[in-house]
């Protein structure tokens, strides 16, 4: 399978060029670089190679890891009994029951 260098640096190009712009321009460049990424994607027709979407997993999982170290553990500590466990139940139970009711009416 050869691999497409010319989608590879344009994605690459349309990725440095969000983040100048998003630097210019105060914006995120996360939300530039999907805007750019659909519209790469979905009008244009260019595709990602399997390296690169395997590049776009591991940063992704090793960015939550990183999200996950910057808990501060004595304010956690502080407010585990009240703050800390009714958000993280909210935050497990809602999506878990919002998936079960969506896949049980769409369900074939």
């Amino acid at each position: 399978m050869p691999v497409d260098l010319y989608s590879s640096a344009l994605i690459a190009l349309v990725v440095v060029l969000a983040g100048v712009v998003g630097i210019r321009s105060g914006l995120s460049s996360a939300i530039l670089e999907v805007t750019a990424g659909i519209i790469l994607g979905n009008f244009l027709g260019v595709g990602i190679e399997s390296w690169l979407d395997f590049l776009g997993i591991f940063g992704g999982l090793t960015l939550t890891f990183l999200a996950g170290t910057e808990i501060d553990l004595s304010m956690l500590g502080d407010k585990m009994k009240k703050q800390s466990l009714t958000l993280g139940a909210v935050a497990f139970i809602v999506p878990l029951f919002a998936e079960m009711l969506f896949l049980t009416a769409f369900a074939d």
